[in-house]
């Protein structure tokens, strides 16, 4: 599970999460407050829950076509 919820900080009375969007380098800006994937593998489902969470709905679906046995749920 990736998410905000827990570990952010607040600037300037705005919130920030502590997950980076590599596109802009800057905390992601998003409505999600979690992502929780199950995989067989640990290292999967750790990648995919911190990427699925920068991306666009669309983003998302596209990803997620390329493992179609995870089972995801997105917050």
């Amino acid at each position: 599970t990736s998410g905000n919820y827990e570990q952010f900080f607040l600037k300037n009375g705005k919130r920030y999460g502590h997950i980076i969007d590599p596109r802009t380098g800057y905390p992601a800006q998003t409505q999600i407050t979690s992502v929780t994937v199950v995989a067989e593998q640990g290292l999967t489902a750790d990648a995919l829950s911190t990427s699925l969470f920068v991306l666009e709905k669309k983003e998302v679906k596209e990803i997620l076509k390329k493992f179609p046995t995870v089972l995801v749920k997105i917050y």
